[in-house]
């Protein structure tokens, strides 16, 4: 029997719409969901929320450098098994990566994306970061 697994994430970004759209996909697929508008209110949210499983974070972000969140996350033993998720609208590909934070980046996720992609990709990322395989069946 296939039971699904529920996550606690927390989505940054800029655009309160695009919040709005991943939230409701993944409230679609059972998660709980929390949201922030920016960095800072993301890192806020993040010392307030209890268990969060993955986050995902915008790799442009208004306010901050999105790796200066990344930085804050790896600092903190708390959040050793959070998954983290580093989406953009460009290449991933193409992102710089001399930054010493890439480590802790567990999926690079390419926007725009398909909601199966976002699943999968939270999926990968809970898993690495607690040192599962992590496989998809073909």
């Amino acid at each position: 029997m296939f039971m699904a697994t529920r996550f606690n994430i927390l989505c940054i970004d800029n655009e309160d719409s695009f919040l709005e759209e991943i939230q409701a996909a993944l409230l679609r697929a059972g998660h709980q969901v929390h949201t922030a508008i920016g960095g800072a209110n993301g890192l806020m949210l993040l010392g307030e929320l209890p268990g969060v499983d993955v986050i995902l974070i915008n790799h442009i972000l208004d306010d901050m450098p999105s790796m200066s969140v990344v930085q804050a996350v790896a600092r903190r033993s708390t959040f050793n098994s959070t998954g983290v998720i580093l989406h953009s609208a460009g290449d991933v590909f193409d992102l710089p990566v001399d930054h010493a934070a890439w480590q802790r980046v567990d999926v690079c996720l390419p926007a725009p994306f398909h909601p199966a992609e976002l699943y999968d990709a939270v999926f990968e990322a809970y898993t690495r970061r607690r040192g599962y395989l992590y496989c998809l069946a073909p």
